[in-house]
């Protein structure tokens, strides 16, 4: 058998960084020392971190964590653990920043529609008021300047109206590319998931 496959037949429930049936309490010690100082762990901090341990009596010699290390395949199953901390970050963090966007989208599609609201109270107010006006006034009254006036006003209402509809299709496809990421972070955990097995 290869060094780079594991040398325990564990059950589906039993990960290869936990306790394997026949490994001791003793030496599942050992390992999760080793296995608690990260990626850059290596035999000489594993025993440094056994003799700051209290509940360790006796730390055992280098030469025996470096057997247990061999015989009990403690790298591969550390990369094992490093890859599915990783690919649990990386959920944890995607589903943060997804959360985080939701939030975002929701205060802003929020914001937007009350600026539609006062827009329409606003559109409605200004054409009521030109509307009394033209009423009001007669013929010789609209001049090229006025009537260009009156234009430009309609004209600028007409153009805010139309960017706050812009912004509400922004708001649909932002939402839209959430719904994208989410399901790429869910095909890439899956990836992960399946080569940690």
């Amino acid at each position: 058998m290869s060094d780079n496959t594991l040398n325990v037949d564990h059950g589906l429930n039993i990960k290869a960084w936990e306790q394997q049936e026949d490994e001791s309490v003793l030496h599942y010690t050992y390992f999760k020392n080793y296995l608690d100082l990260g990626p850059q762990r290596s035999i000489l901090e594993t025993t440094k971190a056994l003799i700051a341990d209290p509940q360790i009596l006796r730390t055992p010699k280098k030469e025996t964590l470096q057997e247990l290390l061999r015989t009990n395949k403690w790298v591969y199953r550390a990369e094992l653990y490093d890859r599915h901390d990783l690919a649990t970050q990386t959920r944890l963090d995607a589903e943060r920043r997804k959360e985080e966007l939701r939030i975002s989208l929701e205060e802003y599609a929020g914001f937007q529609k009350k600026m539609g609201r006062g827009l329409s109270a606003l559109a409605a107010k200004v054409l009521t008021k030109t509307t009394e006006a033209v009423e009001r006034s007669q013929d010789s009254d609209w001049d090229l300047a006025s009537a260009s006036r009156f234009m430009a006003m309609l004209n600028q209402t007409a153009t805010t109206a139309a960017g706050l509809w812009g912004d509400s299709l922004g708001v649909d496809k932002l939402n839209q590319s959430l719904a994208e990421l989410d399901s790429k972070v869910a095909d890439e955990t899956a990836r992960l998931d399946a080569n940690n097995r």
